[in-house]
């Protein structure tokens, strides 16, 4: 008999999911139903081989949503720091005495500082080392801390490595947290991480909604920095006391650069990384600058400068944050008519968004108004379903570079794009007018390799 008192061990019987914590404990456990692996601790002591146990807990589905829920709201309160800066950019490029484009910097190095943090973190495997939660919380707490440093006199230099510093803490918040969310959601984990992409995306439009209620007070910059990190060190103390990882352990995924020539034989995993690539050429370009172009066309039209600065912010909030809904929207469409289609009418619609809101931006500001809600709806709403395809169409054995290898290559180009739209801009006669038209090769790119992808047999995966 196994007398040992038992850490936390699981394991199936008669297909549900269990927890034992002890033998002893017969009314928790039937014996004789159980499959168990046992071998000698010591003559007569056995004990259960966690690592053999496929079979989890049984969860409720309210226990499901209630832990998404926090871990929902946690993401978006951590995530506020991203467009930290972008939301008061002009206040910033005054203050250091630099242009639009030198202060687009302050934006690209978080994509950086991103890019390098997943990457160290997926070769160093923290999520699979330590509590998600735990990394969580420290990642939204080290944000804060380096985004409050933009309230110091530390010179442009001194911001841009701040900010390459909350884009390093950010890694520890976003890849962890999709994963925190894994272990609670064994089916049904496409819509899940709709809710978390949303969550994302609220937070990132978050810094907008401060500097309009700011502006609308006549407050200082200085408050959406300092509320900012307020909330993302809110975020820190829930990730850290409050939300918690499910009983759904998903197996550790290892990144290795050996792995990169098997990916690259998968003709489908191949396809579906340059849509994604496609998609973030015009993701965080629109987010970035869809405040300054709103305020540059609200001048146009002979409203007051100072008026603009809390239209623009309220505008670029609408926008950015209207795709939350796009994000769970995306996903019910793609659970139910199948991923590939979801992508497909997001980037051509998205395509043709932004080739007509410069010129329908200096005919009618209503009619501005409704394109400009459209493409933000539009523009994330497929952003899940690539994660989710890799999922699906990957070796498991090679997910952990997979996820990785997709996740640096479409943040490294969102990197051109965010300079491209302010040059454009600035420098050439296309100003403001035609600026964003240079996001369309991107989503272009992005139909070509869905289309790829339906015509082999792996899309049948993803319906």
């Amino acid at each position: 008999g196994c007398t040992k008192p038992l850490s936390h061990s699981r394991m199936v019987q008669n297909g549900k999911m269990l927890s034992a914590t002890s033998f002893a404990d017969k009314s928790k456990l039937d014996i004789e139903d159980a499959s168990i692996e046992c071998e000698p601790m010591s003559p007569g002591v056995f004990t259960i081989e966690q690592d053999s146990l496929v079979a989890h807990e049984e969860v409720s589905p309210a226990d499901q949503w209630r832990a998404l829920a926090t871990l929902a709201t946690t993401m978006v309160l951590s995530m506020t720091t991203w467009l930290s800066a972008s939301a008061v950019l002009p206040q910033l490029t005054a203050r250091y005495g630099v242009s639009d484009t030198q202060g687009s910097f302050l934006t690209i190095v978080v994509q950086f500082g991103f890019i390098v943090g997943a990457t160290a973190s997926a070769l160093l495997m923290l999520p699979d080392k330590f509590d998600a939660t735990t990394i969580c919380g420290v990642g939204a707490g080290g944000a804060a801390v380096a985004n409050l440093f933009l309230l110091l006199p530390i010179g442009f230099g001194g911001a841009v490595v701040f900010r390459f510093m909350t884009g390093l803490a950010l890694a520890l918040v976003y890849p962890p947290g999709v994963k925190a969310m894994a272990t609670w959601f064994q089916k049904g984990r496409g819509l899940a991480l709709g809710f978390m992409v949303g969550a994302l995306t609220l937070g990132s439009a978050s810094p907008h909604f401060v500097r309009a209620l700011a502006g609308s007070r006549g407050v200082d910059w200085r408050v959406v920095i300092a509320c900012t990190s307020g909330l993302s060190m809110v975020g820190a103390c829930i990730f850290k006391f409050v939300a918690k990882c499910g009983p759904f352990k998903p197996p550790p995924r290892v990144f290795t650069m050996r792995q990169l020539p098997l990916l690259l034989r998968n003709k489908a995993l191949v396809a579906v990384t340059c849509a994604y690539l496609g998609h973030n050429w015009e993701l965080y370009a629109l987010w970035t600058w869809i405040s300054a172009f709103t305020q540059s066309r609200l001048v146009a039209q002979g409203w007051d400068v100072d008026a603009t600065e809390h239209y623009a912010a309220f505008a670029a909030f609408s926008v950015v944050g209207i795709g939350t809904v796009g994000c769970v929207v995306g996903g019910v469409l793609a659970d139910r008519y199948g991923r590939t289609l979801v992508m497909i009418v997001s980037l051509v619609l998205s395509s043709i968004c932004s080739v007509i809101i410069g010129p329908i931006s200096e005919v009618s500001l209503p009619a501005f108004a409704v394109v400009a809600l459209l493409w933000g709806f539009i523009a994330i709403m497929d952003s899940a379903q690539y994660s989710c395809a890799v999922t699906e169409l990957c070796d498991p054995q090679l997910l952990g570079t997979a996820v990785t290898f997709q996740l640096a290559f479409g943040y490294i180009l969102t990197v051109p794009t965010m300079y491209i739209v302010p040059y454009l801009s600035n420098y050439t006669p296309l100003h403001w007018t035609w600026a964003f038209s240079c996001l369309t090769p991107g989503t272009l790119l992005g139909i070509v390799a869905t289309l790829y992808l339906r015509t082999l047999p792996e899309s049948s995966k993803l319906q």
